[in-house]
């Protein structure tokens, strides 16, 4: 510590003491004081401004992408928009030709009315023996047309039409008998150029189930199976088998594509 050597303040060859660093003051003490002890800490000031914000810096790397959430509920489908205008038509194709194998040939039997004969009989038609066979021309005794042909007992008429195969064939005729004991078997069958048989339909009529009046023909239609696609031929075949000298008329076979 210095000591001011002065004689009173305010005297320029007073120096500053070095450790008090301030002038004496007036009036001017013979020491120097020591400084006293360290007072208590004043309450805080109030927060000065905010400073300007720094520059902004770098982003950061990009996280991991989360989970997909829940998809939401479907919202209402909108109202139908208007319709367009109709387009022009387009030109109209060419017709189709009708390929189908089966399509109707009209009438396939020969002389079905049988009003025809060679002999004893109908022509085109072949029988097991000709002594079993007439022809008919009684009134009565005919469904349509002159003459019917009358069969007897053992008689087998049959006649074999050329055909297509893959195809559906209806049978059809009308019979009486002369007597209640006559019975009738008709027969489709068809042929391969092999002469293999194959069965196509049969009508069974049995004895006193055809009528006996003149004048009163049963009518008995029915449809065959398909034929074999490699069928070339179709027998129609008509057995009677009747009591004594009983037999059976027959008229009006009809053979068709059904």
């Amino acid at each position: 510590m210095k000591i001011y050597h002065g004689s009173g303040c305010g005297d320029p060859a007073e120096p500053f003491d070095d450790e008090c660093r301030r002038p004496c003051p007036c009036p001017c003490p013979r020491f120097c004081p020591v400084p006293g002890p360290k007072g208590d800490t004043g309450a805080t000031g109030p927060k000065g401004d905010m400073g300007a914000t720094g520059p902004k810096g770098d982003t950061g790397a990009t996280g991991p992408k989360g989970d997909t959430g829940t998809t939401g509920p479907k919202g209402d489908t909108g109202s139908t928009g208007p319709k367009g205008d109709t387009g022009a038509t387009g030109p109209k194709g060419d017709m189709g030709v009708c390929t189908c194998p089966c399509r109707s040939r009209g009438e396939l039997a020969v002389n079905g009315g049988m009003e025809a004969f060679t002999g004893s009989v109908p022509t085109g038609w072949t029988m097991n023996n000709a002594s079993l066979s007439s022809k008919v021309t009684q009134q009565g005794r005919v469904h349509s047309g002159n003459s019917a042909v009358n069969l007897e007992n053992g008689a087998v008429l049959t006649q074999d039409i050329d055909i297509t195969g893959g195809c559906f064939y209806g049978l059809s005729f009308f019979a009486r008998g002369e007597g209640a004991q006559v019975g009738l078997t008709a027969t489709l069958t068809f042929y391969n150029d092999k002469e293999e048989a194959t069965p196509g339909l049969t009508i069974t009529v049995r004895q006193q189930d055809i009528p006996t009046d003149n004048r009163n023909y049963a009518y008995y239609r029915s449809v065959s199976a398909a034929a074999p696609d490699d069928a070339v031929t179709l027998r129609v075949q008509f057995k009677v088998t009747a009591n004594g000298e009983q037999s059976l008329d027959l008229d009006d076979v009809s053979l068709v594509i059904a």
